[in-house]
């Protein structure tokens, strides 16, 4: 599922996405995917998120990382 996770997500190897999107099951709540390549890639995502204060959760908002410390809006 490699090729098709990185067609809907634009993420690559040893890359992870954090991504808000509108909930389909609440309104005005958010679902959240955090999602990595491979196991570590999710883990670091995790760690990512945790650890970073200055997460924007509003829906449509995409941060793509390749570290547990480091991440870009996109």
């Amino acid at each position: 599922c490699a090729s098709a996770f990185t067609a809907k997500t634009n993420v690559q190897p040893n890359q992870f996405v954090v991504q808000a999107f509108n909930s389909p099951w609440s309104n005005g709540k958010v679902a959240l995917l955090v999602a990595g390549y491979e196991t570590q890639d999710t883990s670091n995502a995790a760690t990512w998120l945790r650890t970073n204060g200055a997460v924007d959760t509003t829906a449509g908002k995409k941060y793509v990382g390749s570290s547990a410390t480091s991440a870009s809006l996109v």
